[in-house]
């Protein structure tokens, strides 16, 4: 019974963290598995725009990717030391290493999975094309893979996504 209990808070603390390339639908699925989890999502890429008052294309463009990991690093660390909700993060969240240690302090981590081609590019710095696209998948899927606790393929209808996202995070808990 008392075990029973732990787990629970335990549960309740961590927090559910979503990472993936961009437009892999990390934002959509976050809002809904949040909802269903009646938890806060922090969206750390509005946070970003929220702290520099510009869009991310708009960082990119006059400050440089440079500023804007060292603000999404400074977002990163604060969302993942709440407890109890659902992050979503930009794609290349991954990239630093306080960012994945601070995902892996206190949270279970589901990497969504999209095939390429059918990644949405609006709005995305660095996801202009196909080979584009090709390269950051391959700079960045051994982190996408070993900061994940488990995978989601979101091929499929967003709600059968969003449950299998909560499946995969009472699974990666213990529950």
């Amino acid at each position: 019974k008392d075990l029973q209990i732990v787990h629970k808070i335990k549960e309740q603390m961590l927090n559910l963290v979503l990472i993936g390339m961009p437009g892999c639908g990390k934002s959509t699925i976050g809002k809904m598995v949040a909802q269903a989890m009646n938890r806060p999502l922090i969206d750390t890429d509005q946070e970003i725009e929220k702290l520099a008052g510009k869009t991310i294309p708009e960082i990119f463009a006059q400050d440089g990717e440079e500023a804007f990991r060292a603000m999404e690093e400074r977002v990163v660390l604060q969302a993942c030391s709440q407890q109890g909700a659902v992050i979503t993060t930009g794609g290349g969240a991954v990239l630093r290493k306080p960012n994945r240690l601070a995902m892996a302090s206190n949270s279970r981590v589901c990497m969504l999975c999209r095939p390429l081609d059918q990644l949405s590019k609006e709005g995305r710095p660095l996801s202009k094309d196909a080979e584009a696209l090709e390269s950051l998948w391959q700079e960045r899927k051994d982190l996408y893979f070993r900061t994940a606790d488990f995978q989601i393929h979101n091929t499929t209808d967003p709600q059968q996504t969003a449950c299998r996202t909560l499946e995969g995070f009472y699974e990666a808990v213990g529950h």
